[in-house]
Order: C-alpha cells, then sequence, then structure tokens
C-alpha cells in the first residue's frame, strides 16, 4: 500500500501497439491489429482480488492528441 502519488501512462508507440507505464516503468504492452484509430473511450477500473475496500481518487488527467489532419 502506497500513500505517494503514483503516475500512470498509456500510449501509443505504434498504429498497432499501446504500452502501459508505472511511475515511467513500462509494465506491459498491447498489440493488436485492430487498435482504435477514429473515436477511443477512456476510463479507469480497479480490480480488488482481496477481501478488503479499495478506493481510487484520480486527482489530474492530461490527453494530449497530436497529428491531426485539417
Amino acid at each position: 500500500v502506497s500513500t505517494s502519488w503514483v503516475k500512470l501512462r498509456i500510449y501509443r508507440t505504434s498504429s498497432t501497439v499501446i504500452k502501459f507505464a508505472i511511475n515511467d516503468i513500462e509494465v506491459c504492452s498491447h498489440a493488436s491489429s485492430t487498435a482504435p484509430v477514429a473515436s477511443e473511450v477512456y476510463m479507469i477500473q480497479v480490480e480488488n482480488l482481496e477481501a478488503a475496500s479499495k478506493t481510487l481518487d484520480i486527482d489530474k488527467f492530461a490527453l494530449t492528441v497530436t497529428g491531426l489532419v485539417d
């Protein structure tokens, strides 16, 4: 259990690869030929694997969109 800030980053490295990092350390990646390109829905899910209550407090959310064509 940590009471410190945790930085979660979800980012694309190509048109088919999405990576996930916690505190700037890559923890996994997902490659798919069906990565979304038209619209994306952002959500957070907390999975509790223990018999105890869990909470999630999101204090800041930043979304950067690049490469848009006029």
